[in-house]
């Protein structure tokens, strides 16, 4: 994991899970090599596909929010 490039989101609502979910990102900013917000789901899902990340995270989605990025992650076969 500690060279694992990592994606994220930042919540836009529920912010009293905000405690919480920093210290997940904490987790994941000292345990891996970085983490990088492009702004979408999709593209952070589709970066993972094509392997310029190793994992996406983000608290609270909907499933409209990855449905196409995890469509692309099946298809390039990525477990």
């Amino acid at each position: 994991m500690g060279e694992s490039l990592i994606a994220t989101g930042f919540p836009y609502y529920h912010f009293d899970q905000m405690q919480k979910y920093l210290r997940i990102l904490e987790s994941l900013m000292t345990q891996t090599h970085g983490l990088r917000r492009m702004g979408s789901a999709a593209i952070d899902l589709a970066y993972v596909a094509c392997g310029r990340f190793e994992a996406f995270y983000e608290y609270n989605l909907n499933s409209w929010d990855m449905a196409a990025g995890v469509l692309l992650i099946q298809e390039a076969g990525v477990s």
